[in-house]
């Protein structure tokens, strides 16, 4: 059988850059811990922002890439608000929501 150690870190100094990333880090759990507070009947599978965003290529030849939003159907119900969890948007699930005022414009937030 294999013991393994820890690594030895006494003596290692954090890169600036890795010390501001986990400040960010935390600063952004303590965000989206409130949000999810203020926000509890959120959708789970997109947090609240109503789809995803994917970059896709267009070729080699000066293409470049285009940003794709790709709406969320893990709700049921088409006026379902993907932030406040209820029947807040219109038949075709547009915004904003009568209820919260959400238009695709916010969500749980991320790094």
């Amino acid at each position: 059988m294999t013991t393994l150690h820890p690594i030895e870190t006494e003596g290692y100094e954090p890169e600036p850059w890795e010390i501001a990333w986990a400040e960010s880090a935390k600063q952004v759990e303590i965000a989206a811990a409130e949000w999810r507070s203020r926000w509890p009947h959120h959708c789970k599978h997109c947090h609240g922002w109503g789809g995803s965003w994917y970059e896709e290529s267009h070729g080699f030849k000066g293409g470049g890439f285009e940003t794709i939003f790709e709406p969320c159907d893990a709700l049921t119900h088409p006026t379902t608000c993907h932030r406040c969890g209820f029947a807040g948007l219109d038949a075709d699930g547009n915004g904003p929501c009568a209820l919260c005022g959400w238009n695709c414009d916010d969500g749980e937030p991320t790094l």
